[in-house]
C-alpha cells in the first residue's frame, strides 16, 4: 500500500514552495519520507531552475535527514 501527497504554494513569480509526503507499507517493511523544497527560477534564466530540498526519511525505525540541490536545465 502506498500513499503520496504533494502540495505547492506560489510565493512569487520566481519561487514556488513545495511539500511531498510518501508512505509505502508492506507486510514487514514501512518507509516514510517527507520533503520540503523551493523551485527558484530567475526571469533572465529562462532555461535554468534551482531546486533546494530538505528530506526526512524513516525506514523501519531508522531516521535520516538530507539536503539536496537540483539544477534543472531545459533545452
Amino acid at each position: 500500500r502506498a500513499i503520496r501527497q504533494s502540495a505547492y504554494y506560489v510565493l512569487s513569480d520566481t519561487m514556488t514552495l513545495g511539500q511531498r509526503y510518501e508512505c509505502v507499507r508492506g507486510d514487514a517493511d514501512t518507509q516514510e519520507s517527507l520533503s520540503v523544497g523551493i523551485n527558484y527560477q530567475r526571469p533572465n534564466w529562462s532555461n535554468i531552475m534551482l531546486r533546494p530540498e530538505i528530506r526526512w526519511d524513516d525506514q523501519n525505525g531508522t531516521d535520516q535527514t538530507e539536503f539536496y540541490m537540483d539544477v534543472v536545465v531545459t533545452f
